[in-house]
């Protein structure tokens, strides 16, 4: 059994076909918000608001700095964690489950 994380596969597809200079458009917004549910927009706004940074060690790793109104959340791509989601159940949507195949 091998599970595919598709956010994963179509977050980087995504990120590929867009150009870091370029607006997202209204058909890249619809495409995030397919994969990843009603958290996108949430998302989006903390990146208009420039509350998030990436943190990087010196070995190269990296986790991501969120600041809130409740102070900083820690979130990892790579393992799929968020200090912010803890203790919430999230309704993703039907594209951002794991699939098994």
């Amino acid at each position: 059994m091998t599970i595919t994380l598709v956010p994963d596969i179509l977050s980087s597809s995504f990120l590929r076909e867009i150009k870091p200079s370029e607006n997202l458009t209204d058909e890249n917004l619809l495409s995030l918000h397919a994969i990843f549910g009603k958290i996108t927009f949430e998302a989006l706004n903390l990146f208009e608001e420039r509350a998030t940074t990436k943190e990087v060690s010196p070995s190269g790793r990296f986790v991501y700095k969120v600041k809130g109104k409740g102070g900083s959340v820690y979130c990892s791509r790579t393992a799929h964690f968020c200090s912010c989601m803890q203790g919430k159940t999230l309704q993703a949507s039907p594209l951002g489950r794991p699939w098994v195949s």
